[in-house]
């Protein structure tokens, strides 16, 4: 069968997770590493990897997150923990209908529901008090809570599973701010900065501390249809929606609080797996599945960056000039079937086709709103750029 793991409902239920995503039950697998960004399956860069649900596609396949699924720039994460029955992990599968990838096959099947029924209710939060003792983990505070539930619509033939969950987490923003270690940057020059930012109505910031946001929701409902023939009919919708605060500051650069970014990203999606089984042994299963993802940066205003070489640290105000306009839009939509036919007691003849039609619409203008760069607060005073794009 090749290099695989199965990390069964078992592992999922009694091992910890600090924050309750798939990466650290993965990397339970021998063949795979996070010691870098992402995942990395046998020594290959994480982009390599194909992750799915049930089967369907599921990964980033424009690659900008390190993470590899829907939501990775924003913290987010594809599907909930208590969604997956367990993770197929493989390496190098003989399986011919297995592939797209050069590293690992993460495959999360999903729940379903039964003739009975269940449902569990959680809450997990932990902060600074349950972390180690360091002055830049102050005020943070991480909460994840949701229910599942499931069983029969109709006894034997109709059944559901459904699980919402949610996050709240928040954190301090890396770097110095004004009166703690480390900055010469005070307020007298935090308020020269801010004054001189107003007369060209560009609303001025603070030097303080600053707590960046992280809330998520994700929301995984399935639906089980017994049909007559021997054939089942499985229809499921995945949503998964993060916001992530994007702000810090170094010792050699002090940003107002008005220069970070909220990045946000928006992903559902729909599959349908319609599966036969003859009475000659024959199997058929055909897969459906479209996904939609949305990512978003905004600036936290939408005004132009403003730079102040000052001695003590470069000065940097309005809006984060990454963010002027940054959109990335993904739309794929699937469509596989496999035919598999025995060929008397040890073989099995498998005939099939797997498309994927991508579409993706990429915005990226750096500084649109323009960036302008003084050599002094003096010069910032009376219009004088060092330079400026736009």
């Amino acid at each position: 069968t090749g290099a695989g793991t199965t990390v069964g409902d078992s592992a999922l239920r009694r091992l910890p997770s600090l924050n309750r995503t798939f990466t650290d039950f993965v990397a339970l697998t021998p063949q795979i590493s996070n010691s870098g960004p992402g995942l990395s399956g046998g020594g290959t860069n994480n982009r390599f990897n194909n992750i799915q649900i049930d089967g369907a596609v599921s990964s980033d396949l424009f690659g900008l997150g390190s993470t590899g699924q829907p939501g990775g720039q924003a913290g987010g994460k594809s599907i909930s923990i208590e969604s997956v029955k367990e993770y197929q992990v493989l390496l190098s599968p003989y399986d011919v209908r297995q592939g797209n990838f050069a590293g690992a096959l993460i495959n999360a099947v999903t729940k379903s529901g039964t003739n009975e029924f269940h449902g569990t209710l959680y809450g997990v939060t932990r902060n600074q008090d349950l972390t180690r003792s360091q002055p830049y983990l102050n005020e943070f505070k991480q909460s994840q809570y949701g229910f599942a539930v499931g069983g029969p619509i109709v006894k034997n033939k109709v059944l559901f599973f459904l699980n919402p969950e949610f996050q709240q987490r928040s954190a301090p923003a890396g770097g110095p701010f004004i009166g703690s270690s480390g900055t010469s940057v005070n307020q007298a020059l935090i308020d020269r900065f801010n004054s001189a930012l107003q007369q060209y109505g560009i609303p001025g910031g603070s030097g303080g501390p600053v707590t960046n946001d992280n809330p998520l929701t994700n929301l995984f409902a399935r639906v089980d249809f017994n049909l007559s023939g021997n054939t089942s009919l499985v229809l499921r919708h995945n949503y998964a929606q993060a916001e992530d605060d994007n702000f810090s500051r170094s010792t050699s650069t002090f940003a107002l609080d008005n220069n970070g970014y909220k990045f946000k990203s928006k992903s559902n999606s729909t599959a349908a797996q319609l599966r036969t089984n003859f009475a000659n042994g024959m199997f058929n299963e055909l897969l459906v599945s479209k996904n939609q993802i949305r990512d978003r940066r905004a600036p936290n205003i939408f005004f132009p960056q403003v730079e102040v070489n000052n001695p003590v640290a470069l000065l940097i105000g309005g809006g984060e000039r990454s963010s002027h306009a940054n959109e990335l839009d993904q739309d794929v939509l699937e469509l596989t079937d496999n035919f598999s036919i025995p060929l008397g007691t040890s073989h099995r003849l498998t005939l099939g086709t797997q498309n994927q039609f991508y579409e993706v619409r990429n915005l990226f203008q750096q500084q649109g709103l323009g960036r302008w760069i003084f050599g002094t607060i003096d010069s910032l005073e009376i219009g004088a750029p060092r330079s400026y794009a736009v």
